[in-house]
């Protein structure tokens, strides 16, 4: 990057909902926070972009990034920083570039409301105790609403086929919310990395099994037992296995 991208608060609204970020993603949504200096930590990145915390240091090192606290870690855990960029770094300021920001920072980031200060007390004692929740310390605080799948879209073509195939054995079973079973196949996709090709396959094949026909009967079980399902039908295939359902169609 060269030179500073300046983002309003309104792109948070783009970020992904229900899977984790793409590196490109994460850095927006640094740049974000940093344009607009909000309180982070990396706890709250972790939650937000749904990595894992030591992922979460290392792709904010990689482009000079890093969270400023009010007192050095190793003294409090529960507390909340800044983003700040490393100045020989890429997103930091150069050599020969002026930075744009707010008069009253002079091209620093201010870590600590001096209103809030309590003054010469030992800062230490300035909690009184109390520990502060970094979880929710992120761009975005407000609930995340559920995404709504379209009737043509994979998930909810793939809920609708085991409602489908449930309903031919027993047509009062009770109609679930396909848009939750939509979620859930969205997960396997997206979170589990579960082909929709294969995913489809293993979903026919165990509507015609004798056993777990009737133990698969949400999109969350098929989930959860999906390799058990794989494993046992790529068993059947080779002749590893007891029952032999035969795949037919396309998977979709």
């Amino acid at each position: 990057m060269s030179g500073w991208i300046k983002m309003p608060k309104a792109m948070a609204k783009y970020f992904p909902k229900d899977r984790a970020f793409s590196k490109i993603e994460a850095a927006f949504s640094v740049l974000l926070d940093e344009n607009n200096e909000q309180r982070v930590s990396i706890l709250g990145y972790a939650k937000l972009w749904g990595w894992n915390r030591k992922r979460v240091r290392a792709f904010l090192d990689s482009f000079g990034a890093q969270i400023l606290y009010p007192v050095s870690t190793k003294t409090r855990q529960k507390q909340w920083g800044k983003v700040s960029f490393k100045e020989d770094s890429e997103g930091g300021q150069k050599s020969g570039q002026k930075r744009d920001r707010k008069p009253k920072n002079r091209g620093q980031i201010n870590l600590i409301d001096s209103n809030n200060l309590p003054g010469k007390r030992d800062r230490k004692q300035e909690n009184g105790g109390q520990k502060r929740d970094r979880r929710g310390d992120t761009s975005i605080r407000k609930k995340k609403k559920n995404r709504e799948y379209s009737r043509d879209s994979v998930p909810f073509r793939l809920a609708e086929m085991l409602l489908n195939a449930i309903q031919k054995r027993r047509a009062k079973f009770k109609k679930p919310d396909l848009q939750k079973w939509s979620r859930d196949v969205d997960l396997m996709i997206a979170n589990d990395q579960r082909d929709p090709e294969e995913v489809t396959k293993v979903l026919q094949w165990c509507q015609e099994d004798p056993f777990w026909r009737n133990n698969i009967l949400s999109t969350a079980k098929l989930r959860k037992q999906f390799d058990v399902l794989a494993l046992q039908m790529e068993g059947d295939r080779t002749g590893n296995g007891s029952a032999k359902p035969t795949y037919h169609g396309e998977w979709l």
